[in-house]
Protein backbone atom coordinates (compact mmCIF):
# COMPACT_ATOMS: atom_id res chain seq x y z
CA UNK A 1 0.00 0.00 0.00
CA UNK A 2 1.27 3.32 -0.79
CA UNK A 3 1.40 5.83 2.08
CA UNK A 4 -0.46 8.77 1.67
CA UNK A 5 0.64 12.57 1.82
CA UNK A 6 -1.40 13.04 5.21
CA UNK A 7 0.04 9.95 6.56
CA UNK A 8 3.83 11.10 5.55
CA UNK A 9 3.41 14.71 7.49
CA UNK A 10 2.23 13.26 10.69
CA UNK A 11 5.26 10.91 10.62
CA UNK A 12 7.40 13.91 10.27
CA UNK A 13 5.48 16.20 13.02
CA UNK A 14 5.64 13.17 15.35
CA UNK A 15 9.63 13.18 14.66
CA UNK A 16 9.33 17.31 15.46
CA UNK A 17 7.58 16.70 18.89
CA UNK A 18 10.19 14.33 20.13
CA UNK A 19 12.81 17.22 19.58
CA UNK A 20 10.72 19.22 21.12
CA UNK A 21 10.36 17.09 24.71
CA UNK A 22 13.83 16.00 24.46
CA UNK A 23 16.35 19.56 25.55
CA UNK A 24 19.42 18.00 23.98
CA UNK A 25 17.78 17.42 20.87
CA UNK A 26 15.89 20.57 21.64
CA UNK A 27 19.16 22.76 21.71
CA UNK A 28 21.05 20.34 18.60
CA UNK A 29 18.69 21.32 15.93
CA UNK A 30 18.69 24.82 17.59
CA UNK A 31 22.44 25.34 17.20
CA UNK A 32 22.70 23.85 13.80
CA UNK A 33 20.07 26.45 12.98
CA UNK A 34 22.72 28.86 13.17
CA UNK A 35 24.50 27.52 10.85
CA UNK A 36 22.04 26.78 7.96
CA UNK A 37 23.11 28.32 4.71
CA UNK A 38 19.62 30.21 5.02
CA UNK A 39 18.72 34.12 4.88
CA UNK A 40 18.31 36.29 8.24
CA UNK A 41 14.49 36.32 9.50
CA UNK A 42 12.30 39.01 8.00
CA UNK A 43 14.24 38.99 4.77
CA UNK A 44 12.86 35.59 2.98
CA UNK A 45 10.00 36.99 1.51
CA UNK A 46 7.31 36.96 4.66
CA UNK A 47 6.74 34.46 6.89
CA UNK A 48 5.45 31.82 4.72
CA UNK A 49 8.87 31.66 3.49
CA UNK A 50 10.69 31.20 7.04
CA UNK A 51 8.29 28.44 8.05
CA UNK A 52 9.14 26.69 4.73
CA UNK A 53 13.42 27.01 5.60
CA UNK A 54 12.72 26.17 9.07
CA UNK A 55 11.10 22.89 7.26
CA UNK A 56 13.56 22.11 5.17
CA UNK A 57 16.09 22.06 8.37
CA UNK A 58 14.30 20.19 10.19
CA UNK A 59 14.72 17.71 7.44
CA UNK A 60 17.94 18.11 7.20
CA UNK A 61 18.92 17.87 10.93
CA UNK A 62 16.85 14.63 10.90
CA UNK A 63 17.92 12.72 7.92
CA UNK A 64 21.64 14.09 7.67
CA UNK A 65 22.84 14.82 10.85
CA UNK A 66 21.68 11.59 12.63
CA UNK A 67 18.80 12.91 14.37
CA UNK A 68 16.64 10.82 13.47
CA UNK A 69 18.46 7.51 14.13
CA UNK A 70 18.41 8.66 18.13
CA UNK A 71 14.50 9.58 17.96
CA UNK A 72 13.63 6.50 15.84
CA UNK A 73 13.28 3.85 18.81
CA UNK A 74 10.79 6.40 20.63
CA UNK A 75 9.33 7.15 17.67
CA UNK A 76 8.31 3.55 16.36
CA UNK A 77 6.50 3.67 20.44
CA UNK A 78 4.57 7.14 19.42
CA UNK A 79 3.32 6.22 16.28
CA UNK A 80 0.26 4.95 15.89
CA UNK A 81 -0.60 1.64 14.23
CA UNK A 82 -1.12 2.60 10.54
CA UNK A 83 2.11 5.14 10.67
CA UNK A 84 4.57 2.24 12.46
CA UNK A 85 4.93 -0.10 9.21
CA UNK A 86 6.35 3.53 7.26
CA UNK A 87 9.64 4.22 9.35
CA UNK A 88 11.72 3.04 6.21
CA UNK A 89 10.18 6.12 4.15
CA UNK A 90 11.89 8.61 6.40
CA UNK A 91 15.04 6.65 7.10
CA UNK A 92 15.67 5.92 3.19
CA UNK A 93 14.15 9.14 2.28
CA UNK A 94 17.22 11.22 -0.55
CA UNK A 95 17.77 14.77 -0.87
CA UNK A 96 18.77 16.16 -4.82
CA UNK A 97 18.28 17.85 -7.84
CA UNK A 98 15.77 15.80 -9.96
CA UNK A 99 14.59 16.24 -13.42
CA UNK A 100 11.41 15.85 -14.90
CA UNK A 101 12.01 13.01 -17.71
CA UNK A 102 7.85 12.20 -18.57
CA UNK A 103 4.88 12.47 -16.86
CA UNK A 104 2.79 8.63 -17.05
CA UNK A 105 -0.86 8.47 -17.79
CA UNK A 106 -1.70 7.85 -14.61
CA UNK A 107 0.37 11.44 -12.88
CA UNK A 108 3.42 10.00 -11.72
CA UNK A 109 6.71 11.08 -13.04
CA UNK A 110 9.53 9.82 -13.84
CA UNK A 111 12.71 11.67 -12.73
CA UNK A 112 16.05 11.65 -13.21
CA UNK A 113 18.72 12.92 -10.27
CA UNK A 114 21.10 15.23 -12.15
CA UNK A 115 23.86 14.56 -9.71
CA UNK A 116 23.95 10.76 -10.47
CA UNK A 117 21.60 8.66 -8.42
CA UNK A 118 19.31 7.25 -10.66
CA UNK A 119 16.06 7.25 -12.09
CA UNK A 120 12.89 7.35 -9.42
CA UNK A 121 8.76 7.41 -9.71
CA UNK A 122 7.35 10.14 -8.12
CA UNK A 123 3.61 9.73 -7.13
CA UNK A 124 1.56 12.75 -7.82
CA UNK A 125 -1.23 11.73 -6.13
CA UNK A 126 -2.69 14.01 -3.78
CA UNK A 127 0.03 16.81 -4.61
CA UNK A 128 0.34 20.38 -4.14
CA UNK A 129 0.72 20.78 -7.81
CA UNK A 130 1.11 19.45 -10.98
CA UNK A 131 5.06 18.73 -12.90
CA UNK A 132 5.75 18.88 -16.78
CA UNK A 133 8.61 17.24 -18.42
CA UNK A 134 11.94 19.50 -17.48
CA UNK A 135 10.87 20.70 -14.40
CA UNK A 136 13.38 20.71 -11.91
CA UNK A 137 12.48 19.21 -8.15
CA UNK A 138 14.75 20.23 -5.37
CA UNK A 139 14.82 18.64 -2.00
CA UNK A 140 14.20 15.27 -0.23
CA UNK A 141 12.32 12.25 -1.47
CA UNK A 142 10.42 9.95 0.70
CA UNK A 143 9.83 6.10 -0.54
CA UNK A 144 6.19 5.17 -0.10
CA UNK A 145 6.08 2.13 -1.34
CA UNK A 146 5.44 0.06 -4.64
CA UNK A 147 8.62 1.62 -6.30
CA UNK A 148 7.38 5.24 -6.28
CA UNK A 149 8.71 8.33 -4.05
CA UNK A 150 6.83 11.25 -2.54
CA UNK A 151 8.44 14.74 -2.34
CA UNK A 152 8.50 16.61 0.39
CA UNK A 153 5.91 19.44 0.91
CA UNK A 154 8.75 22.39 1.05
CA UNK A 155 10.98 20.94 -2.23
CA UNK A 156 10.88 23.62 -5.19
CA UNK A 157 9.88 23.40 -8.37
CA UNK A 158 12.00 25.38 -10.71
CA UNK A 159 11.06 25.26 -14.36
CA UNK A 160 14.26 26.92 -16.33
CA UNK A 161 16.28 25.76 -19.21
CA UNK A 162 18.92 28.52 -18.08
CA UNK A 163 18.72 27.14 -14.28
CA UNK A 164 19.37 23.36 -15.61
CA UNK A 165 22.16 24.91 -18.16
CA UNK A 166 24.10 26.49 -14.68
CA UNK A 167 23.44 23.93 -12.82
CA UNK A 168 24.57 21.43 -15.21
CA UNK A 169 28.07 23.70 -15.25
CA UNK A 170 28.03 23.98 -11.48
CA UNK A 171 27.86 20.11 -11.01
CA UNK A 172 30.68 19.27 -13.81
CA UNK A 173 32.80 21.76 -11.49
CA UNK A 174 31.64 20.27 -8.65
CA UNK A 175 33.17 16.41 -9.98
CA UNK A 176 35.51 18.28 -11.09
CA UNK A 177 36.97 19.05 -7.68
CA UNK A 178 35.72 15.51 -5.57
CA UNK A 179 37.18 13.63 -8.68
CA UNK A 180 33.77 11.72 -7.84
CA UNK A 181 31.08 10.58 -11.03
CA UNK A 182 28.16 10.49 -8.67
CA UNK A 183 28.10 13.51 -6.35
CA UNK A 184 25.76 13.45 -3.59
CA UNK A 185 24.49 17.27 -2.55
CA UNK A 186 23.83 17.91 1.01
CA UNK A 187 20.46 19.68 1.74
CA UNK A 188 22.38 22.56 3.25
CA UNK A 189 24.15 22.86 -0.40
CA UNK A 190 20.95 22.66 -1.77
CA UNK A 191 19.61 26.10 0.60
CA UNK A 192 22.63 27.77 -0.08
CA UNK A 193 22.10 26.99 -4.08
CA UNK A 194 18.30 27.94 -4.33
CA UNK A 195 17.07 29.75 -1.37
CA UNK A 196 19.93 31.28 0.99
CA UNK A 197 22.96 32.54 1.21
CA UNK A 198 26.20 31.40 2.45
CA UNK A 199 26.30 31.80 6.17
CA UNK A 200 28.65 35.39 7.36
CA UNK A 201 31.22 34.18 10.05
CA UNK A 202 30.48 35.19 13.29
CA UNK A 203 31.30 39.12 14.31
CA UNK A 204 31.83 39.64 10.79
CA UNK A 205 30.23 42.54 9.01
CA UNK A 206 31.19 45.58 6.24
CA UNK A 207 33.08 44.73 3.91
CA UNK A 208 32.87 40.70 4.94
CA UNK A 209 29.28 40.80 5.05
CA UNK A 210 28.57 42.92 1.96
CA UNK A 211 30.97 40.54 -0.26
CA UNK A 212 28.66 37.09 0.92
CA UNK A 213 25.86 39.04 -0.05
CA UNK A 214 27.32 40.68 -3.45
CA UNK A 215 28.46 36.37 -3.98
CA UNK A 216 24.91 35.59 -3.15
CA UNK A 217 23.16 37.90 -5.20
CA UNK A 218 24.98 37.25 -8.16
CA UNK A 219 24.80 33.73 -7.95
CA UNK A 220 20.80 34.22 -7.63
CA UNK A 221 20.59 36.39 -10.74
CA UNK A 222 23.05 34.21 -13.06
CA UNK A 223 21.16 30.88 -11.69
CA UNK A 224 17.51 32.85 -13.37
CA UNK A 225 19.01 33.21 -16.46
CA UNK A 226 20.47 36.38 -16.14
CA UNK A 227 23.94 37.13 -18.19
CA UNK A 228 26.43 37.29 -15.99
CA UNK A 229 27.71 40.73 -17.18
CA UNK A 230 24.16 42.06 -16.07
CA UNK A 231 23.88 40.07 -13.00
CA UNK A 232 27.83 42.42 -12.26
CA UNK A 233 26.27 45.72 -13.13
CA UNK A 234 23.04 45.18 -11.08
CA UNK A 235 24.72 44.24 -8.06
CA UNK A 236 27.13 47.27 -8.17
CA UNK A 237 24.11 49.40 -9.06
CA UNK A 238 22.55 48.31 -5.49
CA UNK A 239 25.75 48.17 -3.56
CA UNK A 240 26.44 51.45 -5.19
CA UNK A 241 23.30 53.49 -5.01
CA UNK A 242 22.24 55.73 -2.26
CA UNK A 243 19.39 54.45 0.16
CA UNK A 244 16.95 56.57 2.81
CA UNK A 245 16.82 54.65 5.88
CA UNK A 246 13.06 56.46 6.55
CA UNK A 247 12.04 54.76 3.16
CA UNK A 248 8.97 52.70 4.55
CA UNK A 249 8.28 50.10 2.06
CA UNK A 250 11.40 49.57 -0.10
CA UNK A 251 10.30 47.95 -3.22
CA UNK A 252 7.35 49.93 -4.15
CA UNK A 253 7.71 52.90 -6.87
CA UNK A 254 11.50 52.45 -6.21
CA UNK A 255 14.48 51.22 -7.82
CA UNK A 256 14.33 47.77 -6.42
CA UNK A 257 10.37 47.73 -7.96
CA UNK A 258 12.14 48.74 -11.31
CA UNK A 259 14.91 46.23 -11.16
CA UNK A 260 12.73 43.51 -9.82
CA UNK A 261 10.04 44.31 -12.94
CA UNK A 262 12.68 44.27 -15.40
CA UNK A 263 14.15 40.72 -14.02
CA UNK A 264 10.54 39.56 -13.95
CA UNK A 265 9.87 40.15 -17.32
CA UNK A 266 13.98 39.06 -18.81
CA UNK A 267 14.55 36.17 -16.20
CA UNK A 268 13.09 33.33 -14.62
CA UNK A 269 15.15 34.44 -11.26
CA UNK A 270 13.20 33.93 -8.01
CA UNK A 271 12.10 37.07 -7.36
CA UNK A 272 11.67 36.87 -3.93
CA UNK A 273 15.43 35.42 -3.02
CA UNK A 274 15.99 38.29 -5.50
CA UNK A 275 14.50 41.20 -4.04
CA UNK A 276 15.77 40.02 -0.21
CA UNK A 277 19.65 39.97 -1.58
CA UNK A 278 19.21 43.63 -3.27
CA UNK A 279 17.18 44.68 -0.39
CA UNK A 280 20.52 44.00 2.02
CA UNK A 281 22.63 45.20 -0.28
CA UNK A 282 21.02 48.66 -0.83
CA UNK A 283 20.64 48.93 3.05
CA UNK A 284 24.17 48.03 3.68
CA UNK A 285 25.50 50.61 1.48
CA UNK A 286 23.65 53.25 4.12
CA UNK A 287 25.26 51.38 6.91
CA UNK A 288 28.36 51.26 5.32
CA UNK A 289 28.89 54.74 4.51
CA UNK A 290 27.66 55.90 7.70
CA UNK A 291 30.32 53.81 9.76
CA UNK A 292 33.30 53.23 7.62
CA UNK A 293 32.82 55.59 4.54
CA UNK A 294 36.37 55.08 3.70
CA UNK A 295 36.72 51.35 3.32
CA UNK A 296 36.85 49.53 -0.26
CA UNK A 297 32.59 48.54 -1.15
CA UNK A 298 31.33 51.85 0.86
CA UNK A 299 28.32 54.05 -0.39
CA UNK A 300 30.31 56.19 -2.45
CA UNK A 301 30.95 59.91 -1.51
CA UNK A 302 30.45 62.58 -4.20
CA UNK A 303 33.82 62.97 -5.93
CA UNK A 304 32.22 65.59 -8.09
CA UNK A 305 34.12 63.53 -11.15
CA UNK A 306 31.67 63.79 -14.05
CA UNK A 307 33.16 61.00 -16.11
CA UNK A 308 32.82 58.44 -13.29
CA UNK A 309 29.18 59.49 -12.08
CA UNK A 310 28.12 59.05 -15.71
CA UNK A 311 29.39 56.02 -16.25
CA UNK A 312 27.39 55.10 -12.63
CA UNK A 313 24.31 57.04 -14.34
CA UNK A 314 24.56 54.68 -17.60
CA UNK A 315 24.96 51.59 -15.65
CA UNK A 316 22.00 52.29 -13.25
CA UNK A 317 19.84 52.70 -16.32
CA UNK A 318 20.94 49.42 -18.51
CA UNK A 319 20.06 47.54 -15.61
CA UNK A 320 16.73 48.74 -15.14
CA UNK A 321 17.04 51.61 -12.35
CA UNK A 322 13.89 54.19 -12.90
CA UNK A 323 15.15 57.32 -14.80
CA UNK A 324 14.24 59.80 -11.56
CA UNK A 325 16.22 57.41 -9.14
CA UNK A 326 19.34 57.17 -11.97
CA UNK A 327 19.23 61.13 -11.70
CA UNK A 328 19.36 61.65 -8.15
CA UNK A 329 22.07 58.73 -8.08
CA UNK A 330 24.08 60.89 -10.02
CA UNK A 331 23.40 63.98 -8.23
CA UNK A 332 24.68 62.41 -5.17
CA UNK A 333 28.05 60.91 -7.08
CA UNK A 334 28.27 64.97 -8.20
CA UNK A 335 27.64 66.77 -4.95
CA UNK A 336 24.50 67.99 -6.31
CA UNK A 337 21.26 68.78 -4.76
CA UNK A 338 22.40 68.04 -0.78
CA UNK A 339 20.14 70.74 0.53
CA UNK A 340 17.06 69.92 -1.39
CA UNK A 341 14.05 68.29 -0.16
CA UNK A 342 13.52 64.84 -0.67
CA UNK A 343 12.78 63.93 -4.11
CA UNK A 344 9.57 62.22 -4.80
CA UNK A 345 10.21 59.18 -7.63
CA UNK A 346 8.12 58.42 -10.29
CA UNK A 347 6.39 54.55 -10.69
CA UNK A 348 8.78 52.85 -12.35
CA UNK A 349 8.52 52.84 -16.14
CA UNK A 350 8.82 48.79 -17.41
CA UNK A 351 7.26 48.49 -20.71
CA UNK A 352 6.59 45.18 -21.14
CA UNK A 353 5.16 44.68 -18.12
CA UNK A 354 1.40 43.23 -18.48
CA UNK A 355 3.32 40.22 -20.99
CA UNK A 356 5.38 39.76 -17.81
CA UNK A 357 2.16 39.51 -15.80
CA UNK A 358 0.54 37.55 -18.25
CA UNK A 359 2.81 34.39 -17.46
CA UNK A 360 2.18 34.60 -14.34
CA UNK A 361 -0.93 34.42 -14.25
CA UNK A 362 -0.38 31.28 -16.53
CA UNK A 363 2.18 29.98 -14.52
CA UNK A 364 -0.31 30.20 -11.55
CA UNK A 365 -3.35 28.73 -13.57
CA UNK A 366 -1.06 25.56 -14.61
CA UNK A 367 0.05 25.29 -10.97
CA UNK A 368 -3.71 25.65 -9.61
CA UNK A 369 -5.72 24.03 -12.70
CA UNK A 370 -3.09 21.95 -14.48
CA UNK A 371 -1.08 22.72 -17.46
CA UNK A 372 -4.19 21.87 -19.75
CA UNK A 373 -6.25 24.50 -18.06
CA UNK A 374 -3.42 26.71 -18.80
CA UNK A 375 -2.53 25.86 -22.68
CA UNK A 376 -6.43 26.72 -23.19
CA UNK A 377 -6.14 30.03 -21.48
CA UNK A 378 -2.77 30.61 -23.87
CA UNK A 379 -4.84 33.06 -26.44
CA UNK A 380 -4.64 35.84 -24.13
CA UNK A 381 -0.70 36.47 -24.65
CA UNK A 382 -1.69 38.35 -27.72
CA UNK A 383 -2.84 41.08 -25.13
CA UNK A 384 0.74 41.23 -23.90
CA UNK A 385 1.99 41.95 -27.64
CA UNK A 386 -0.46 44.56 -27.70
CA UNK A 387 -0.07 46.01 -24.59
CA UNK A 388 3.28 46.00 -24.91
CA UNK A 389 3.60 50.12 -24.72
CA UNK A 390 2.32 49.76 -21.05
CA UNK A 391 5.14 50.69 -18.66
CA UNK A 392 3.28 50.50 -15.59
CA UNK A 393 0.72 47.62 -14.55
CA UNK A 394 -1.83 49.74 -12.77
CA UNK A 395 -2.22 51.86 -15.89
CA UNK A 396 -3.32 48.81 -18.00
CA UNK A 397 -7.15 49.47 -17.96
CA UNK A 398 -10.65 49.05 -19.64
CA UNK A 399 -9.67 51.77 -23.14
CA UNK A 400 -7.10 49.15 -23.31
CA UNK A 401 -9.02 46.01 -22.81
CA UNK A 402 -11.49 47.43 -24.90
CA UNK A 403 -9.11 48.48 -28.43
CA UNK A 404 -7.46 45.01 -27.72
CA UNK A 405 -10.32 42.97 -27.81
CA UNK A 406 -12.69 44.40 -30.40
CA UNK A 407 -10.17 45.90 -32.93
CA UNK A 408 -6.50 44.74 -32.47
CA UNK A 409 -7.51 40.88 -32.25
CA UNK A 410 -9.36 41.19 -35.65
CA UNK A 411 -6.59 43.77 -37.30
CA UNK A 412 -3.23 42.34 -36.24
CA UNK A 413 -4.20 39.46 -33.77
CA UNK A 414 -5.78 37.09 -36.85
CA UNK A 415 -8.89 36.07 -34.60
CA UNK A 416 -10.53 34.41 -38.06
CA UNK A 417 -13.27 32.45 -36.37
CA UNK A 418 -15.76 31.95 -33.58
CA UNK A 419 -13.75 29.27 -31.33
CA UNK A 420 -10.96 31.60 -31.19
CA UNK A 421 -12.90 34.50 -30.23
CA UNK A 422 -14.40 33.23 -27.13
CA UNK A 423 -11.07 31.50 -26.13
CA UNK A 424 -9.64 34.95 -26.65
CA UNK A 425 -12.24 36.41 -24.08
CA UNK A 426 -12.11 33.30 -21.69
CA UNK A 427 -8.79 33.92 -21.45
CA UNK A 428 -9.04 37.64 -21.06
CA UNK A 429 -11.80 37.46 -18.28
CA UNK A 430 -9.83 35.05 -16.77
CA UNK A 431 -6.60 37.58 -16.38
CA UNK A 432 -8.55 40.43 -15.45
CA UNK A 433 -10.33 38.45 -12.12
CA UNK A 434 -6.71 37.48 -11.64
CA UNK A 435 -5.34 41.09 -11.40
CA UNK A 436 -8.31 41.98 -9.32
CA UNK A 437 -7.68 39.31 -6.49
CA UNK A 438 -3.78 39.33 -6.66
CA UNK A 439 -3.10 42.81 -7.46
CA UNK A 440 -5.91 45.08 -6.75
CA UNK A 441 -6.41 46.22 -10.34
CA UNK A 442 -9.89 47.03 -10.54
CA UNK A 443 -10.39 45.22 -14.41
CA UNK A 444 -13.73 43.27 -13.99
CA UNK A 445 -15.27 46.24 -12.16
CA UNK A 446 -13.74 48.27 -15.36
CA UNK A 447 -14.14 46.33 -18.30
CA UNK A 448 -16.80 43.26 -17.22
CA UNK A 449 -19.77 44.78 -18.84
CA UNK A 450 -18.00 45.59 -22.10
CA UNK A 451 -16.81 41.87 -21.81
CA UNK A 452 -20.29 40.46 -21.56
CA UNK A 453 -21.63 41.94 -24.42
CA UNK A 454 -18.55 41.26 -26.47
CA UNK A 455 -19.33 37.80 -25.65
CA UNK A 456 -21.72 37.55 -28.72
CA UNK A 457 -20.25 40.17 -31.00
CA UNK A 458 -16.50 38.96 -31.03
CA UNK A 459 -17.51 35.52 -32.22
CA UNK A 460 -20.03 36.71 -35.24
CA UNK A 461 -17.07 39.37 -36.13
CA UNK A 462 -14.38 37.46 -35.93
CA UNK A 463 -16.22 34.35 -38.04
CA UNK A 464 -17.38 37.05 -40.67
CA UNK A 465 -13.54 37.85 -40.91
CA UNK A 466 -12.98 34.12 -41.45
CA UNK A 467 -15.68 33.70 -44.20
CA UNK A 468 -14.23 36.60 -46.20
CA UNK A 469 -10.85 35.05 -46.40
CA UNK A 470 -7.28 36.73 -46.99
CA UNK A 471 -5.79 39.45 -45.13
CA UNK A 472 -5.95 42.98 -47.06
CA UNK A 473 -3.40 45.33 -46.05
CA UNK A 474 -3.82 47.57 -43.35
CA UNK A 475 -5.44 50.85 -44.25
CA UNK A 476 -7.46 49.72 -47.21
CA UNK A 477 -11.02 50.99 -47.68
CA UNK A 478 -13.03 53.42 -45.32
CA UNK A 479 -14.45 52.65 -41.49
CA UNK A 480 -18.53 52.23 -41.98
CA UNK A 481 -21.20 51.30 -39.53
CA UNK A 482 -23.80 48.78 -40.60
CA UNK A 483 -27.05 50.88 -39.49
CA UNK A 484 -29.80 48.63 -41.28
CA UNK A 485 -29.60 44.85 -42.50
CA UNK A 486 -32.32 43.41 -44.52
CA UNK A 487 -31.14 40.27 -46.60
CA UNK A 488 -28.33 41.07 -48.97
CA UNK A 489 -29.36 44.78 -49.15
CA UNK A 490 -27.65 47.15 -46.14
CA UNK A 491 -27.60 50.96 -45.22
CA UNK A 492 -24.08 51.78 -43.92
CA UNK A 493 -22.91 55.41 -42.83
CA UNK A 494 -19.50 56.76 -43.03
CA UNK A 495 -17.94 58.10 -39.92
CA UNK A 496 -18.85 61.60 -41.15
CA UNK A 497 -22.61 60.83 -40.58
CA UNK A 498 -23.25 60.29 -44.20
CA UNK A 499 -25.47 56.81 -45.46
CA UNK A 500 -26.09 55.02 -48.29
CA UNK A 501 -27.28 52.04 -49.68
CA UNK A 502 -25.64 48.86 -50.86
CA UNK A 503 -25.20 44.93 -51.41
CA UNK A 504 -23.66 42.69 -49.05
CA UNK A 505 -20.69 39.95 -49.63
CA UNK A 506 -22.58 36.77 -49.68
CA UNK A 507 -20.03 35.69 -47.46
CA UNK A 508 -20.75 37.89 -44.60
CA UNK A 509 -24.80 38.82 -44.20
CA UNK A 510 -24.99 35.55 -42.28
CA UNK A 511 -22.88 37.01 -39.53
CA UNK A 512 -23.47 40.37 -39.22
CA UNK A 513 -25.90 42.68 -37.37
CA UNK A 514 -27.28 46.12 -37.11
CA UNK A 515 -24.75 47.98 -35.15
CA UNK A 516 -21.41 46.38 -36.65
CA UNK A 517 -19.13 48.38 -37.80
CA UNK A 518 -17.17 47.73 -41.37
CA UNK A 519 -13.95 48.56 -42.94
CA UNK A 520 -14.87 48.76 -46.82
CA UNK A 521 -14.84 50.41 -50.07
CA UNK A 522 -17.85 50.77 -52.47
CA UNK A 523 -17.76 50.32 -55.97
CA UNK A 524 -19.79 51.94 -58.57
CA UNK A 525 -22.69 50.02 -59.13
CA UNK A 526 -23.36 49.98 -54.69
CA UNK A 527 -21.37 46.74 -54.13
CA UNK A 528 -19.60 46.83 -50.68
CA UNK A 529 -15.99 45.37 -50.98
CA UNK A 530 -15.45 44.55 -47.21
CA UNK A 531 -12.32 43.87 -45.78
CA UNK A 532 -12.59 43.64 -41.99
CA UNK A 533 -15.91 43.02 -39.74
CA UNK A 534 -15.53 44.14 -36.01
CA UNK A 535 -18.35 44.08 -33.27
CA UNK A 536 -20.22 47.30 -32.73
CA UNK A 537 -17.99 48.12 -29.23
CA UNK A 538 -15.67 48.90 -32.19
CA UNK A 539 -17.95 51.68 -32.96
CA UNK A 540 -16.18 54.04 -30.19
CA UNK A 541 -12.41 53.50 -31.16
CA UNK A 542 -13.44 53.97 -35.00
CA UNK A 543 -16.90 56.02 -35.83
CA UNK A 544 -15.52 59.49 -34.87
CA UNK A 545 -16.34 62.59 -37.15
CA UNK A 546 -13.55 64.72 -38.26
CA UNK A 547 -13.34 66.70 -34.91
CA UNK A 548 -12.78 63.76 -33.18
CA UNK A 549 -16.03 63.30 -31.52
CA UNK A 550 -18.24 59.96 -31.63
CA UNK A 551 -21.08 60.17 -34.26
CA UNK A 552 -24.54 59.79 -32.60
Amino acid sequence: MILDADTLERGLCLFDTLIGEDQVQARALEASWETFPALPRGTRGGAESEVQCRRRHLECYLFESAGADALLPTWRERADPELRPHAAAFMESEVGLFMVETVEADGAAVLEEVAGLGSFLLETAGARATVAPGDLIVGRLFPVGEGRHRSSPVAGVFRSEFLLEAIGADLDRMREQREQTILRISQAELETMFWGREAVPEGGGGAATGKHTEDAAQRCLELGGLDPQDARELVGVFRALPYDPEILTPGVDDPLAAALERLAFESDVDLNRARALLLELWTQSAATAETTPDEPGASPEPDGDPARALEAFDQARRTGVDVQSSITALEHHLGLGEEEDEVEHEAPDFPGVVAAMIEEFLWDIAREDGQEASTALEPVRMLGEFAGHVGVFENLGARDLLTFCAFWSIERGGIASASQARALLTGVGRFCAWAETHHDLPLVEAFGADLEELGDSLPRAAAANGALGGAPSEGTGEVWELVELTGSKARIASSGGSTREVCLPTAVETHLRSGDVLRAEVDEVGALRVFRCYPPQARALLCTSGDGAERN
